[in-house]
């Protein structure tokens, strides 16, 4: 059994296992950093959120000023923002 939440910036997928235990799957949310100004600014970011346990990918443009994050648990859309914030490209 799946049920899914979808906004216009975020979908988190909950299946339920064997047991009827949430299981959360993979999420990929978009974020607008406006700090981002060249690929240098890109891959610092990239780096940063690569070592957090749950990142499983980084993609970002610097003309968009975005980046696309996909992640799972442990990693939160929270821990991200901390994250992000710390390397002083906090998301809008």
């Amino acid at each position: 059994m799946s049920n899914f939440y979808e906004s216009q910036k975020y979908r988190l997928s909950l299946n339920y296992n064997s047991s009827g235990e949430e299981e959360h799957r993979m999420q990929k949310e978009t974020l607008t950093v406006p700090n981002i100004s060249c690929g240098h600014c890109v891959m610092n970011i990239k780096n940063e959120l690569s070592e957090m346990e749950g990142v499983n990918s980084v993609d970002g443009s610097p003309e968009a000023k975005s980046i696309m994050v996909e992640f799972e648990d442990p990693a939160t859309l929270e821990k991200i923002k901390e994250t992000l914030k710390e390397i002083n490209y906090p998301a809008s």
